[in-house]
């Protein structure tokens, strides 16, 4: 995705079924064609993509949790989440996000 910000509000298709196995998550996308394990870090993006929080916001929580410079997240986020766009894993929301 090109115009990609981190002011976007991704949340998840509603065409995946997800569940957490020994702390990470595993992901189907329902068509059945996909199957993907998604490492600790991944994961934790994953959990937070819930269409209330902005791409900026699920990269300051990363970096707190993990203890990652805030601008390397950011850009890491943004590009597994657009990642997740092209597999039509996620959406973005219309929503402005509330702080």
């Amino acid at each position: 995705m090109e115009n990609l910000t981190n002011h976007h509000i991704p949340l998840k298709s509603s065409g995946v079924a997800w569940q957490m196995v020994d702390g990470e998550a595993v992901i189907l996308h329902i068509s059945g064609q996909m199957l993907r394990g998604l490492n600790t870090v991944a994961s934790h993006v994953w959990q937070r993509i819930d269409g209330n929080r902005t791409i900026e916001m699920i990269a300051q929580e990363v970096s707190t949790v993990f203890g990652c410079l805030e601008n390397e997240v950011l850009t890491d986020v943004k590009h597994f989440v657009a990642e997740l766009f092209e597999k039509d894993m996620v959406n973005f929301s219309d929503m402005t996000p509330s702080q």
